[in-house]
């Protein structure tokens, strides 16, 4: 099981990897709450050589050790860890790391949010590869929320695809913010499956010894962090991701 400052090193090399350069340092503050408590704490925070990150997290008990305690305290540290690399997009994006791609800010933020979503599978994927672990989507999920989604705007529920409309009312688009998470989810499902698709792989999930799928994932979430698309208007070309191998074809646990 890997220590955090081994899960926060590794989350480190997605990061560089995703950017093509090393990323903005950050010094991030990870709270530990034991599960069934209650924590209130407000942080300011500012800093010129690091971005300051601090998320309080449910641990579990540190008392005993058995399999099961054990398996939840991973669990614990890989959501802790990837949740925090996909506030961290959230940043680079803000400070012009990573080009804002969109015509408005309700675009803008879906783009935002399905390459954050990229991130944290990416780096899930780095920190329990070597395992008999599996990462999923929800592609019923996704598909129910563009359903939602196609009640204010004007895309086919079936294809996704834009049909004809007329110019958006200030209700449409104040909804369609809204649900801005739930949309980005289906966008990056779909483009991730598509891209997946012409890599022969057809179903939505990767299992975590299978370094080839593992690759083609983390390859779709670098193109879509160095060559921005709106996802909004239209799927990512297949053919603009470059396959560049993140894992080993000989998969070891993550150090």
């Amino acid at each position: 099981m890997a220590t955090w400052n081994q899960a926060f090193s590794r989350a480190y090399k997605v990061a560089t990897y995703l950017l093509g350069r090393p990323p903005l340092p950050m010094k991030a503050t990870v709270l530990l709450v034991p599960e069934g408590s209650t924590y209130h704490e407000v942080v300011t925070q500012s800093g010129a050589d690091a971005v300051p990150l601090t998320f309080a997290f449910y641990y579990p008990s540190a008392d005993g050790v058995t399999y099961e305690l054990t398996s939840e305290r991973f669990s614990a540290l890989i959501d802790a860890v990837s949740i925090t690399v996909y506030e961290y997009q959230h940043v680079l994006v803000s400070t012009n790391t990573i080009e804002p791609v969109g015509a408005d800010a309700t675009d803008r933020s879906i783009n935002d949010e399905s390459r954050s979503q990229c991130w944290q599978h990416s780096t899930v994927l780095a920190l329990t590869s070597g395992s008999h672990t599996s990462l999923s989507w929800d592609a019923s999920a996704a598909r129910a929320a563009l359903f939602a989604e196609s009640a204010s705007q004007s895309i086919s529920p079936e294809t996704g695809d834009q049909l004809p409309a007329a110019a958006p009312t200030e209700r449409s688009t104040k909804r369609r913010y809204s649900d801005a998470v739930l949309w980005a989810r289906q966008l990056e499902l779909k483009n991730l499956l598509i891209y997946l698709g012409e890599r022969g792989i057809r179903q939505p999930k990767v299992q975590s010894n299978d370094p080839a799928a593992m690759n083609a994932v983390l390859s779709f979430c670098r193109a879509i962090t160095q060559r921005p698309r709106d996802l909004t208007t239209g799927t990512y070309p297949p053919a603009e991701v470059e396959y560049v191998p993140f894992f080993p074809a000989s998969l070891e646990r993550p150090k």
